[in-house]
């Protein structure tokens, strides 16, 4: 347990470092306050006992005034008490304020890693790891404080103890104090089992239900319900007993030991009734009140013990991500100013370059082209052969082993992967469109000024978006509800068209298209595909399996060719 947390501490920024350490001092205080409250209790006991003829020293204290003793005692509590609270209210809000924190420095290192980085990332594996920020900080912190915490008043109920009761009875705490750590002694590998099984099951549950929900369609051809949830119900049933059985080991020592403190204080009752005299009867009571103040910090020690013992999966796992740096480089890229009245367009060089993933054979060898306004750049062949390749070391995302790329404008040059590509409108072969309204989702506001619509409308235009837009209300164009959940009720040809158009509205001199008419028939991706490229000003890339130019109208473009082979990259025109 004190591996894990001090992993877990050393991880953290300075920041949070010193945040901890001042929330542990502050509950240094406790330690006092309750061996003040203990003291103030002996003459209340022993003004119980004596009556009014009670006249005791304690400390070299005389405590023979009544309403002092009273006074003392009650002021004693009371400041225990609101000091407790105050203390339990700031330590929970700082600490969870710190998990908000963690959790936005876990998600900017993510996405701030090198491209390469997320080619073997798995997103369901982040997803369950922010959702394991709340088992981190109410799972390993907040315990970790409220064990110093509740260690803190038990050392000063036992210290006060030790210098008031009768030594035998000190042994008897000692004795009831170790039975705690016997049975923590046995139960942690179960705890630290239990915490493996809940890390991993929450993990699994995530990627199966990414799972579930993207292949729903599939799911409901193949009426593959009863597998899924056979799944689900296996991983939900593991982790949820793993639960059960860690709460189990919290709870029972308290119910145990209650009971154990009952008998023993009844069989030494029967054994010698004169433990009840006056002189024994003021210790019994003490240490009775100190028990019944001892008792929950006992419990809520070990409680949290086992708590912090159930995370360690998730903290491991945390750990992990709590070790990457920020490896991308975020100063400010440079950017082009781009000119209506300016006639020489973008122009793209690519010289020379070569590039492999790691000790792998180069997927681009030594390739050089000249890219220029009104330029239509085709990229063609098989899956995997590494046409993307090509487009992420244009936009920048991958820098190649050997050579440049470098984008022109109004005498200004910069390499590819210095370039703020903004101004780059990109249709994937995968594209993510966010919740919200078609403008939103295509401009990325939900409020346009005339020149924004007047874009807006052109966009739409020439992706052939308007043929089944046209059915619908023209506010529902800015009704986030109107088309789902991530526009989830467009048809995969109409999502790729919106694509179309939202890369049209972002682009200004350079659009690239990526497989972008996968799911239309070929009547719509001619006429998409025709209009685009008769009214686009500047340079197009459009890769696919196979292009046959001669069904596009190209008359104002100047057609550049490369096909991607097992052997290499052949250029066609």
């Amino acid at each position: 347990m004190i591996k894990i947390l001090k992993e877990v501490f050393l991880k953290f920024e300075k920041k949070h470092q010193k945040k901890l350490v001042i929330l542990f001092s502050g509950s240094t205080l406790s330690l006092f306050f309750e061996f003040f409250t203990l003291a103030s209790l002996l003459p209340v006991i022993n003004i119980l006992i004596e009556g009014e003829n009670s006249r005791i020293s304690y400390f070299n204290v005389d405590f023979s005034n009544i309403p002092l003793v009273i006074s003392i005692f009650v002021s004693a509590i009371l400041i225990s008490t609101i000091y407790r609270l105050w203390f339990l209210k700031v330590s929970s809000k700082a600490i969870f304020k710190i998990g908000t924190e963690i959790s936005d420095n876990i998600f900017r290192k993510v996405i701030r890693q090198k491209y390469l980085f997320y080619k073997k990332f798995k997103s369901e594996d982040f997803i369950s790891s922010i959702s394991k920020i709340n088992s981190l900080i109410g799972g390993i912190i907040l315990p970790a404080l409220l064990i110093f915490f509740s260690l803190l008043m038990v050392i000063g109920s036992f210290s006060f103890l030790f210098l008031t009761i009768n030594k035998s009875l000190i042994i008897f705490c000692l004795f009831y104090l170790s039975a705690y750590l016997i049975f923590a002694y046995f139960v942690r590998k179960k705890l630290l089992d239990n915490g493996k099984i809940i890390a991993k099951r929450e993990g699994d549950r995530v990627a199966l239900s990414q799972t579930a929900l993207g292949d729903i369609r599939n799911i409901k051809l193949n009426n593959s319900y009863k597998k899924v949830e056979a799944e689900n119900y296996e991983m939900s049933n593991s982790q949820n007993i793993a639960k059960a059985t860690n709460i189990f080991i919290n709870g029972s020592p308290r119910y145990v030991m209650e009971a154990v403190l009952i008998i023993i204080i009844s069989i030494f009752l029967l054994r010698d009734v004169n433990l009840l005299d006056k002189e024994n009867l003021s210790q019994i009571a003490i240490l009775l009140f100190a028990f019944q103040r001892v008792l929950p910090q006992i419990q809520a020690f070990f409680s949290n013990w086992a708590v912090i013992n159930s995370n360690t999966g998730m903290a491991s796992d945390l750990i992990e991500l709590l070790s990457l740096e920020e490896e991308e480089e975020f100063e400010e890229k440079e950017s082009f100013v781009f000119d209506s009245n300016i006639e020489d367009g973008l122009q793209i060089e690519i010289n020379n370059i070569s590039y492999g993933y790691n000790d792998r054979k180069l997927i681009i060898d030594e390739l050089n082209i000249s890219l220029e306004k009104q330029d239509l750049f085709l990229v063609s062949g098989p899956t995997g052969s590494g046409k993307t390749t090509l487009i992420d070391l244009i936009l920048g995302l991958l820098k190649p082993n050997s050579g440049e790329i470098i984008f022109k404008y109004n005498k200004k040059n910069i390499l590819a992967h210095n370039l703020n590509t903004a101004f780059i409108g990109v249709v994937s072969q995968i594209n993510y469109l966010p919740s919200g309204s078609i403008a939103e989702i295509i401009t990325g506001k939900n409020s346009l000024d005339k020149n924004e619509i007047d874009l807006f409308s052109h966009s739409l235009s020439l992706s052939n978006c308007y043929e089944f837009l046209s059915s619908a209300p023209h506010k529902s164009l800015f009704d986030r509800e109107f088309f789902g959940q991530n526009a989830s009720r467009l048809s995969g040809g109409q999502r790729q068209r919106i694509a179309i158009a939202r890369a049209l509205y972002s682009s200004n001199g350079l659009l690239i298209l990526d497989e972008p008419t996968s799911a239309l028939d070929q009547e719509t991706e001619t006429e998409v595909l025709n209009k685009v490229f008769n009214h686009f000003n500047g340079i197009i890339i459009l890769i696919a399996h196979k292009i046959d130019p001669l069904k596009f109208n190209l008359e104002t473009r100047a057609l550049k060719q490369i096909n991607f082979t097992d052997d290499g990259i052949t250029k066609l025109k």
